[in-house]
C-alpha cells in the first residue's frame, strides 16, 4: 500500500477512495498512511458496495461522506457581500 500512496502524493492527490475486501484487514494501515501523508482517505468494503439492492443507497452515502470529508470542494458557495453595508458603522458609540 505504501508505494501506491507515494505515487498518489507525487500526483498531489487530496483524497483517496480505497476499495477492499473485509478479510484484508487493511483499515488500520490505510489510516496510518492517511496520517503519515496527510491526505484524506475513505475505505469502502467491496461486500458493502456489491450488496444486492443497496447500490443506490451505498453510492449516495459515498458521495455525501466524500463531500463532508473534503469540506465540500465539489461546490463553491456564493457568499453575499452584505457585510460591506456595515463597514463604516461603529456600534460601540
Amino acid at each position: 500500500m505504501m508505494p501506491k500512496f507515494k505515487d498518489l502524493m507525487e500526483k498531489k492527490a487530496r483524497f483517496v477512495l480505497a476499495l477492499d475486501y473485509q478479510r484484508s484487514k487493511s483499515h488500520h494501515n490505510l489510516k496510518l498512511l492517511e496520517r503519515e501523508f496527510q491526505v484524506l482517505t475513505m475505505q469502502v468494503r467491496i461486500e458493502t458496495a456489491t450488496r444486492p439492492g443497496g447500490l443506490g443507497q451505498t453510492l449516495e452515502n459515498l458521495v455525501l461522506k466524500a463531500n463532508a470529508k473534503t469540506m465540500g470542494v465539489n461546490f463553491m458557495p456564493q457568499i453575499e457581500k452584505c457585510g460591506y453595508v456595515f463597514k463604516n458603522l461603529n456600534f460601540l458609540d
